[in-house]
């Protein structure tokens, strides 16, 4: 253990003192890993009773994603004809041709290039 010149003041606990903020931490940490055992244990449960778990929004996102994927993939087919290949490279003349991402709004990268690409696999 080091020490220190710098004394740790808490707020609810002006004057503990370093050996009972080290047992606070200690009940905290276990008081956390029991929080996480107990949630998952109730996930499992709702698991096991064929509940959904997640956003609904999810599954319509991700359906959406692959349409506009497919709306856009004789564009990326095309690139590639012309030899574009690289990720990055395709990002650049997508951003120069002015064609919107999936977002409407957004820049084309070579990762934004990656995930469209994700959903027509």
């Amino acid at each position: 253990m080091y020490s220190s010149s710098i004394n740790l003041k808490v707020a609810e606990l002006p004057n503990a003192d370093p050996f009972q903020l080290h047992i606070y931490a200690a009940l905290a940490e276990a008081e956390r890993k029991l929080i996480s055992q107990r949630t998952k244990a109730a996930l499992n449960v709702l698991k096991s009773k064929g509940v959904k778990l997640g956003s609904p929004l999810n599954d319509v996102r991700v359906e959406d994603a692959k349409a506009f994927a497919l709306s856009i993939k004789p564009k990326l087919d095309s690139l590639k004809s012309q030899g574009i290949k690289s990720l990055h490279k395709l990002a650049k003349a997508l951003n120069d041709e002015d064609i919107p991402t999936f977002t409407g709004n957004g820049k084309w990268y070579a990762t934004t290039v990656k995930n469209t690409l994700g959903y027509l696999a």
